[in-house]
């Protein structure tokens, strides 16, 4: 298929897939989270996995606001505190979800399908993320101001929660960024769904080392089990240090870790408490640990900036589950 109606497919369809193929979705359809997947899909030859992903693209968003243009513009020029409005534009995302829900389903619900084909599994596990525009640039990351859920199962399911991933674009946090950037006209939000990797160890990795910004060190936190607990802080996780000149450890700090995120059999997460004997055993050996620093290291010489990397073991197999610019703000 020639490349512009390839463009142009992209352009008008509410699910794309990530495939790494060139040329990749614009970021105005796909968001800056989703465009990194791809820059990941064509690195796969270093040497890991980036689990199967299709986008729910930012025409898909549109047309829900369009749905609702009458309740939420009206919401936009109402004068009030940006509490109650962000309040509000919330619950009108939720309060009409019966209709947004079946135009929803319509579009997503084959890709859902393809997606449990795939790996063979019934009501397969995904994570939702948001894939904003404004998301995951070099000069503002935004990370963690908008929602993600993880271990969603069933097409009722991830519907819902694609629902609430577009609410959450207009809490209060965010509204005043958009207001005080003059980018309330602008925002539109896409979102990735990914295939669950119910890790053994996870974490993230920075390529350069965050707490003293010393770029010839890549740093690695890990911890047991799914790495949001690390991401968000909530527990004392792993750390890991190397030189990028010798790819040695130059310093390792083993958290007391208490509990690990785990996926429920069901549907989202837990905590699961760890036994006193495993709160200080090191999640990563020294050689998953080496493996990892350098194909990040390699990530980072292929982008040609310093990355903050999301990463998973199971069975051993190292996935790389989201890449972004590191950020000095």
């Amino acid at each position: 298929m020639p490349e512009s109606n390839i463009d142009s497919e992209r352009e008008n369809s509410y699910v794309t897939w990530l495939t790494g193929s060139e040329p990749s979705p614009q970021v105005s359809i796909i968001g800056n989270k989703a465009s990194g997947i791809c820059k990941l899909l064509n690195l796969k030859h270093l040497g890991f996995e980036v689990p199967e992903s299709f986008v729910v693209t930012t025409k898909t968003y549109n047309k829900v606001f369009r749905l609702q243009a009458d309740v939420l513009e009206g919401l936009l020029r109402r004068k009030g505190s940006l509490q109650k409005k962000a309040e509000e534009m919330q619950e009108q995302f939720m309060y009409r979800k019966f209709g947004l829900h079946d135009f929803i389903r319509d579009e997503v619900a084959p890709a859902y399908r393809r997606l449990c084909e795939i790996y063979g599994i019934d009501n397969i596990g995904v994570a939702v993320r948001s894939s904003a525009i404004f998301e995951d640039q070099k000069a503002r990351s935004y990370a963690g101001s908008y929602e993600s859920y993880l271990n969603v199962k069933g097409i009722k399911s991830l519907v819902d929660h694609i629902l609430l991933c577009f609410a959450s674009a207009w809490k209060k946090s965010l509204f005043m960024t958009y207001e005080k950037n003059k980018i309330i006209n602008d925002v539109s939000i896409a979102l990735l769904v990914q295939r669950i990797i119910c890790a053994d160890t996870a974490g993230v990795v920075f390529t350069s080392d965050p707490i003293s910004n010393d770029p010839s060190k890549i740093c690695i936190n890990s911890a047991w089990g799914l790495g949001d607990a690390v991401v968000s802080g909530r527990l004392n996780a792993d750390i890991f240090r190397f030189s990028k000149k010798t790819m040695q450890v130059d310093y390792t700090r083993i958290g007391d870790k208490t509990v690990a995120s785990r996926c429920s059999n069901n549907e989202g997460t837990y905590l699961d408490p760890l036994p006193p004997e495993m709160a200080l055993v090191p999640s990563l050996n020294i050689d998953n640990a080496s493996r990892l620093a350098r194909i990040c290291l390699k990530v980072e010489s292929e982008l040609g900036f310093p990355v903050d990397i999301e990463w998973a073991y199971l069975n051993d197999k190292l996935y790389l589950l989201q890449v972004r610019p590191i950020t000095t703000i």
